[in-house]
């Protein structure tokens, strides 16, 4: 029996510390590395409470998570809030548009007719200055007409002045005296158309 060689021991490399103790508990949890050269399994490291949970971490997990519902329900509550105001806010923004509107066409009106009204007072302002001009234009014309008659009457006056005069007392006198012989003879003649005369006939 003493001639019979033993297995030697594992390297001392393969135990992850030096309490490492080989046990047959299978209750243990445990990592297991294969050596795919030599086909042997080895134990190399001994994990303690893997699969145990720790209460105080369940716990904190559990308030995280009560705090997180609590937050996504006020966080609902928020968002149904908002989207009442933004309803709101939209019927006021659409009176405000109403009235605007309102205002604008009122305005748009309100300048419509005080356009209308400088066109017309302008068209206005344009005919009067044509009247204006026409009848400018006719007192030149006028005046024109009036300064050619002053030069003829100033020429027809001027020849008047310098025309010799005439002594027309003698022929006069003839003709007085043919009228009343004429005359004289009318009651030794019944009718003599050659000494009919204006007086005669009164």
């Amino acid at each position: 029996m003493n001639n019979l060689k033993t297995t030697p021991p594992f390297p001392e490399e393969l135990y992850p510390t030096k309490d490492f103790k080989v046990t047959d508990n299978h209750n243990i949890p445990r990592e297991v590395f294969r050596n795919n050269t030599t086909a042997v399994e080895v134990i190399v490291k001994q994990v303690g409470n893997k699969n145990k949970t720790n209460p105080l971490v369940n716990k904190n997990t559990n308030d995280e998570l009560h705090n997180l519902y609590a937050d996504i329900d006020i966080l609902q509550n928020e968002v149904i809030n908002v989207k009442r105001h933004l309803e709101e806010t939209k019927k006021c923004f659409q009176i405000v548009l109403y009235e605007f509107k309102k205002q604008l066409e009122v305005a748009n009106q309100r300048d419509l007719r005080r356009q209308t009204k400088n066109v017309l007072m302008q068209l206005e302002k344009e005919k009067l200055k044509t009247l204006l001009d026409s009848k400018s234009n006719l007192v030149v014309k006028l005046k024109k007409e009036l300064l050619g008659m002053r030069r003829l009457l100033k020429f027809v006056i001027k020849g008047i002045q310098y025309a010799p005069e005439i002594d027309s007392d003698c022929d006069y006198g003839e003709f007085e005296r043919e009228l009343k012989r004429c005359a004289s003879l009318k009651n030794t003649k019944a009718f003599d158309l050659d000494c009919l005369t204006f007086d005669s006939l009164l």
